[in-house]
């Protein structure tokens, strides 16, 4: 049995993934010259393990052996803010996850700061974690950092324990993946989630 070495970000295909200095790219290209048996390590952040995980040869992905993840919200309107309209569209386009999206559509007057909220049931302990990951689409091409998402220790959306800033451009009328890693443990009070805009999003709408 051997130990074959992965690096998402900078690793190589071309090595043999034998040790660290000549570790692999991707895990597909490890998993074609592992064997039965073999061990897999894949490069991440010191602090965070994953634990044990299982993986058959030629499979697309691996199990975990317990959850990894946490839900924050699924279905259900966001509350709106000033000069904001909410709604919960279930077509139309049709929610990426869940039953409906959250749709925060801004009118002409509003400008920056917090577009809507969403209240969770309870209060909910992210210090275990450093990602969040959603869907969103807007109906205009928004600049990266425009727009971030917030985690909030308060019901209301208004008392920020964590800024989530949506560093990636948004094309009009598609849905975009975001996965923000925040670099350190996420907040250990978590009530609220609000989108908050950082510049000016005057009549205009988006998704979550």
């Amino acid at each position: 049995m051997a130990t074959k070495y992965v690096d998402l970000n900078n690793g190589n295909d071309g090595n043999n993934g034998s040790s660290f200095a000549l570790r692999k790219k991707t895990l597909s290209s490890a998993a074609a010259v592992a064997a039965a048996g073999d061990t897999i390590r894949v490069m991440g952040n010191p602090s965070t393990s994953s634990g044990t995980a299982t993986w058959t040869k030629n499979s697309n992905g691996v199990t975990l052996s317990a959850a990894k993840t946490q839900e924050i919200w699924s279905d259900g309107a966001w509350t709106a803010a000033t000069n904001v309209t909410a709604s919960a569209p279930t077509s139309s386009p049709s929610p990426k996850e869940g039953s409906n999206s959250s749709q925060l559509a801004a009118n002409g007057t509003f400008t920056t700061g917090k577009m809507g909220h969403f209240q969770l049931g309870a209060a909910v302990n992210l210090s275990t974690y450093r990602q969040v990951s959603f869907w969103i689409r807007s109906n205009a091409a928004l600049a990266s950092g425009k727009l971030s998402l917030d985690l909030c220790s308060d019901t209301g959306g208004n008392t920020v324990v964590d800024t989530l800033t949506i560093n990636v451009a948004l094309n009009a009328n598609q849905w975009t993946a975001v996965t923000i890693d925040k670099g350190s443990a996420l907040g250990a009070t978590i009530n609220s989630v609000r989108l908050n805009a950082i510049s000016t999003m005057a009549s205009q709408t988006v998704q979550i």
